[in-house]
């Protein structure tokens, strides 16, 4: 037996430190969905950044996407919707609900890999919701949100939502009350004569039943009568409550409370927050939506980019093309930087396909591509011109090259070859590219 040292018969410490910057798997609600229509992109602050959610006009539905353009960061909030995407306010690169570029404008294509994060979405009892999942897991079909079988039905009434803004809290303390029965007493002045816990799978449900506390007299009706509760946590964020009080002559509602993490260190309800809600727009803070029966009372610093296209060919078509093999696209991953080789040596031979041309032309080592294809006059697509937006993005088929810088593209990216051209370097003599 290991002895017990003083230390350990010490006073307990709880630790005042800030919540993590970790946020709960699982589906939260940013606020009712009526709130996120109409013609013009909506803006909400969580999981410590933002989001713009639309709808579509030609799908219906609702989508959510980072807020923040992938190109050069302007605020898709901030822009406009057009048919089934949302137009950045900053070069008009159109977002589907999917998260992919559907359209440039200025642009004679899409850049094949431009993409931003596309939240999973739920559109559910008049409500959105989004799922987070830190390892960026799909929701699994059995955790979802339970069709409320009065929403909708004319005898109830339709949501009333409020929000609250809890600052520095995380949802862990909020969930925490689902078993808690002696915090009733002294925060809700409630006397409960039956509590019971029940946990199915990600449900968590409480029973309990109560009356106000004799000895406090809050100055509200409901100071004269019993409550009988059964609020259910579906996963971390969301719970729906059926509440009945004796209060008038007997009263039944049902509760959501939500809670949405927004910025780091913060939590909140309703539309995107913590707390219960009654109904209103998203944003931050702590929301509880409630339905009752009609029948009863009660910038990113801007990188200037437009639209740049090189003047037309000047007969630098080649039928010549290297032979067909594997390519090899050594370019930034996550194991770090490449090797950039110094300017010198032989330039390399390039057969590049364009818009059903072939071009052939020397590119010299320390020259990227981009640059060696419009100084011989190919009209090679473009935008940023600092391997941040994809525009450029095209896919080595033969021979091997590198990157001086890449923001965009993921190691899956890379492993089938896609390169920034305006950060490509040749590594070997001859290679074949496609911008297909």
């Amino acid at each position: 037996m290991t002895p017990t040292t003083p230390a350990q018969h010490g006073p307990r410490v709880i630790e005042a430190a800030a919540p993590p910057d970790r946020f709960a798997r699982g589906r939260h609600c940013l606020g009712l969905a009526a709130d996120f229509a109409g013609a013009t992109p909506h803006e909400v602050e969580a999981f410590g950044t933002r989001l713009v959610v639309f709808r579509g006009a030609g799908d219906g539905a609702l989508h959510a996407l980072n807020a923040y353009c992938p190109h050069v960061g302007g605020n898709l909030a901030h822009g406009t919707v057009k048919g089934d995407t949302v137009a950045c306010p900053f070069h008009d690169w159109r977002w589907s609900g999917d998260g992919r570029c559907a359209a440039v404008p200025y642009a004679r294509r899409v850049p094949p890999r431009a993409r931003t994060r596309a939240w999973t979405t739920l559109e559910r009892n008049g409500q959105l919701y989004v799922w987070h999942d830190p390892e960026g897991n799909p929701p699994p079909a059995d955790v979802t949100i339970p069709e409320i079988a009065g929403f909708g039905h004319a005898d109830w009434s339709g949501w009333s939502w409020n929000s609250l803004r809890v600052e520095n809290a995380n949802c862990r303390e909020i969930v925490d009350n689902v078993v808690d029965m002696a915090h009733f007493y002294y925060v809700h002045y409630a006397f409960p004569h039956h509590f019971k816990n029940v946990f199915d799978g990600h449900v968590a449900t409480q029973y309990m039943e109560s009356t106000p506390r004799g000895d406090v007299d809050l100055g509200t009706l409901s100071t004269g009568g019993g409550l009988r509760s059964d609020a259910s946590y579906h996963g971390p964020s969301y719970m729906i409550d059926r509440l009945w009080s004796d209060v008038g002559g007997g009263q039944e509602s049902l509760a959501a409370d939500v809670f949405t993490p927004a910025p780091a260190r913060s939590a909140r309800s309703g539309p995107a927050g913590s707390g219960s809600a009654r109904s209103g727009p998203a944003g931050a803070g702590s929301g509880a939506a409630a339905l009752a029966p009609l029948d009863r009372p009660g910038s990113v610093g801007p990188r200037p980019a437009g639209p740049r296209s090189a003047p037309p060919p000047a007969g630098v078509d080649s039928a010549g093309a290297a032979p067909a093999g594997a390519a090899s696209a050594a370019a930034p991953s996550a194991a770090g930087p490449p090797v950039v080789p110094e300017p010198a040596g032989a330039p390399a031979v390039a057969d590049v396909e364009l818009d059903g041309r072939l071009y052939r032309l020397a590119w010299d080592r320390g020259t990227p591509l981009l640059d060696a294809l419009l100084a011989a006059g190919v009209p090679a697509p473009y935008s940023c011109r600092e391997g941040a937006c994809a525009a450029c993005c095209c896919r080595v088929l033969d021979g091997e090259v590198t990157m001086i810088r890449n923001e965009v593209l993921d190691d899956t990216d890379l492993a089938e070859g896609h390169v920034l051209a305006c950060q490509a370097l040749p590594l070997g003599p001859a290679v074949r590219i496609t911008y297909g």
